[in-house]
């Protein structure tokens, strides 16, 4: 297979998830947005994960910091990037 054969499947691949997405949004908006939001959370290397409460409830810069501090506490303990939190 040649390299414009795969370019084509990742962007037919990429675009069915997009048609998918948006059909969800059609049906359920809060739930499609809230599912937006967390692959956002995901791609960024955070763990943290956002709940409907929180989506209801929060200003989007608090979700953010939120997911900013689980994401220091879980991905940097014991890394290389911080090595200092290895001891505690």
């Amino acid at each position: 297979m040649n390299l414009c054969c795969h370019i084509s499947c990742l962007i037919f691949g990429f675009q069915a998830v997009v048609d998918d997405w948006i059909e969800s949004y059609k049906v359920n908006r809060d739930a499609a947005l809230l599912s937006l939001m967390q692959f956002f959370i995901n791609a960024s290397g955070c763990k943290g994960k956002i709940t409907s409460s929180m989506q209801a409830s929060m200003e989007h810069a608090a979700i953010i910091r939120r997911m900013t501090e689980e994401f220091d506490e879980v991905t940097c303990r014991g890394s290389a990037v911080n090595p200092k939190r290895d001891g505690e």
